[in-house]
């Protein structure tokens, strides 16, 4: 796979021919972004961008050019502004919305609704008659997006835990939980993280940052019901998904795992 070269301009004040390459590099990079883009069923963040990227030839140290082209594309317009993913914490309150039928067509619309009211009708639970509840943390929003489908098909909920350090998301989670091991529920936690010390430390902590929330009789009374499961990157799935010419990463993978469970641990090393 060859390696992907940004557009870039030299130092210095450019001529108009260089000036000219540069956007037609430009021209380039967009139409490689709105294809992949195109082919895509969910809203990808700017970092995110550049991971995808890198199945392209984006080296890692390159990322941090490659969000600023990806936001100077999107300023001139070259890139539809929506095509990074918006981010929640950042998002506008309080914003009108207008209607736009004329008062006839509000009408006929108010009438189709209360028609279609019955299908919104939800005086129980989805998890009243199951035997598992199921919550779900991600630690990037491309992956919100990714599994955000499916986990509203099933109303799952599903949170981007940006490494866990919210308090109302773990208390909320806490008391959704609690209420449903105490009607005598298995509860199940998923987790799809980063495949990096990081990652690998924010899933292995993620017990404990639930449990110091709670006193020692709550969570004795919880640990019981509650499973957490990390998924997704780990050294196995990587390994499996990777193209066969990646496959010798699977030792490295592996390592990384073996290593951070024996710092975890306080293992000796072999």
């Amino acid at each position: 796979m060859s390696t992907l070269t940004l557009p870039a301009l030299p130092r210095g004040r450019p001529s108009s021919s260089t000036t000219a390459a540069y956007d037609t590099d430009l021209r380039v990079f967009c139409d490689l972004i709105l294809e992949i883009n195109s082919r895509l069923d969910f809203r990808v963040s700017s970092r995110g961008w550049c991971y995808i990227l890198e199945e392209h030839g984006l080296l890692k140290g390159d990322f941090d050019d490659a969000q600023k082209l990806i936001v100077e594309c999107r300023r001139r317009r070259l890139l539809p502004m929506d095509i990074v993913a918006e981010d929640g914490a950042r998002s506008f309150d309080n914003l009108e919305q207008l209607d736009h039928e004329d008062p006839e067509e509000f009408a006929e619309d108010l009438v189709d609704n209360l028609e279609r009211q019955a299908e919104y009708y939800h005086p129980f639970s989805f998890w009243r008659d199951q035997d598992v509840y199921i919550e779900m943390a991600v630690e990037k929003i491309d992956l919100k997006s990714l599994f955000g489908p499916i986990c509203e098909r099933f109303h799952i909920p599903i949170a981007n835990a940006r490494g866990w350090s919210d308090l109302n998301l773990r208390w909320g989670m806490l008391q959704r939980i609690r209420a449903h091991a105490a009607a005598g529920k298995r509860c199940l936690v998923l987790y799809c993280g980063d495949h990096d010390p990081a990652g690998l430390n924010i899933s292995d902590s993620l017990r404990k940052n639930l449990s110091e929330l709670l006193t020692q009789r709550e969570w004795l009374e919880l640990m019981d019901h509650l499973v957490i499961d990390r998924f997704g990157l780990n050294a196995d799935f990587v390994a499996e998904k990777q193209k066969p010419d990646l496959e010798p990463w699977r030792e490295t993978f592996e390592w990384v795992e073996k290593r951070h469970y024996r710092r975890r641990n306080q293992e000796p090393a072999p």
